[in-house]
């Protein structure tokens, strides 16, 4: 999320404690892109995911 926001400082970016995805985020890491869920099975994969989304 760090690397998000250096990387993309004028997309608004937060942290929620919980999405209501139950169980997703046992599974691995996850984020919310224009309301799409997008799992990876790394941070960095999940990282390149989300650029190519923005």
């Amino acid at each position: 999320m760090n690397r998000l926001k250096k990387d993309f400082n004028d997309i608004d970016i937060s942290a929620e404690s919980c999405l209501g995805y139950c169980g997703d985020c046992a599974v691995g890491p996850y984020a919310l892109v224009n309301n799409e869920m997008i799992q990876a099975d790394t941070a960095e994969e999940l990282y390149e995911k989300i650029k190519k989304l923005i």
